[in-house]
Parts: structure tokens; C-alpha cells; sequence
């Protein structure tokens, strides 16, 4: 499974399918739509991963997107510590446990109050999305939700005023076309017990 391509040819079809559909449309212009389509989608559907987490004893701040760079942090499922899953700082009525603290752009709060660790078996379990700049995501993912993608990217290419092809009623349509789709995404995962996408896990620690 690809992980970490600028262009898989699973996005490739898809940038070379918008360009057929849209006249004078630029490559650069369908990769952008698509970039910001499959960021859409991962909030409804998000990347999982989860990685081993190295803590430094009295450190506090730790940058998640660091860990797993070049995709970008959108929430924290959980972090594990020897296995167990700690609570949230917010919800822990116990203020000599062990929680974190998830604030945005990837950053991780880690709170020791008894300033010791017992063990260095750290876990944590994010949501990824792909940066603004590039589409680097699993072929797999593409192909699931290949319908929903190039709905999202179509509404957003309609709705640029300075294109030929500008449409605010087809932006719309297209529009209300993916988010359906997105929103089925998720309810069928529900029902299955599921919640996002899981991806392979990436071997490096921070």
C-alpha cells in the first residue's frame, strides 16, 4: 500500500478525469481540488495511525505533526501508558494521575505531576490529514471513497469565480452530492463498529 506519494495513480486518474471534465483546467489546479477534497473526507473519515511515543521525564509539549510528518495531526484518539489508556487532563478527577491534553496544530500535552514515569511505554493513536500542499495518502483510501472525492473536488472547482466553467448552483449540487456521501461514509462505519481508516503504522519515535 502506498503511503507517501505526490501522486498515486489512484489521484493521478482522478486529477486526469477533472481535466477531461473541465475545460483549460491546469493540473496544478485539479491537484489543489483534490488536495482539499481528501482533507474534507479525513475529517469525516480520519487517517488513523499510531505510533510509539517517546517521553522525556518533566516535559510537557510534545509536536505530534513532528512524529508524523509531512501529514498533518487532526485529533488524538487516544495515548496508552504500559498498555493502559490514560484519561484526559480535562476529566481526571485524579490530579496525581497521569493524563494529556490535545490543543490544535499537533500539539500534545503530556502531564506527569509526580514528575516520575514509571515505564517508557508510551503510545498514542492519532486522526491525520494530508497537507495543504500535497495529496499523500494510501491508493486504498482513494479507491473507497473515489465518488465522494471527486464530488468535493467538482463543487470546489464550479466555485471559482475567475474560471470559465464557474457555476454557484452546480458548486452547490456537487457540494451536497459529497457531503452525502461523506456523511454515508461514516454511518456505515458506525454500523459496522467502525470509526475512521486505519493506515500502517510508522516505526519512527519522537
Amino acid at each position: 500500500m502506498k503511503l507517501y506519494t505526490e501522486e498515486s495513480d489512484e489521484v493521478q486518474a482522478i486529477i486526469l478525469e477533472l481535466m477531461a471534465f473541465f475545460p483549460s483546467l491546469s493540473q496544478g489546479m485539479a491537484r489543489r481540488a483534490v488536495i482539499g477534497a481528501v482533507r474534507s473526507l479525513s475529517r469525516y473519515t480520519p487517517l488513523f495511525r499510531e505510533t510509539a511515543l517517546r517521553v522525556e521525564p518533566g516535559v510537557v509539549d510534545y509536536d505530534l505533526n513532528d512524529l508524523f510528518e509531512p501529514m498533518e495531526v487532526e485529533v488524538v484518539e487516544w495515548v496508552k501508558y504500559c498498555g493502559k489508556c490514560l484519561p484526559i487532563h480535562k476529566q481526571c478527577r485524579d490530579c496525581q494521575a497521569l493524563s494529556w491534553e490535545y490543543e490544535d496544530e499537533g500539539k500534545l500535552l503530556l502531564y506527569t505531576p509526580q514528575g516520575e514515569i514509571g515505564c517508557d511505554d508510551f503510545t498514542v493513536r492519532v486522526g491525520l490529514t494530508v497537507p495543504a500542499t500535497s495529496c499523500m495518502v494510501p491508493d486504498k483510501f482513494v479507491r473507497r471513497y473515489r465518488g465522494a472525492l471527486m464530488d468535493a473536488a467538482k463543487s470546489r472547482l464550479f466555485d471559482i469565480p475567475s474560471s470559465p466553467w464557474f457555476n454557484s448552483r452546480e458548486s452547490a449540487l456537487y457540494g451536497q452530492y459529497a457531503n452525502a456521501a461523506m456523511v454515508d461514509a461514516r454511518t456505515h462505519q458506525a454500523r459496522k463498529g467502525e470509526y475512521g481508516y486505519d493506515i500502517a503504522p510508522t516505526p519512527r519515535v519522537l
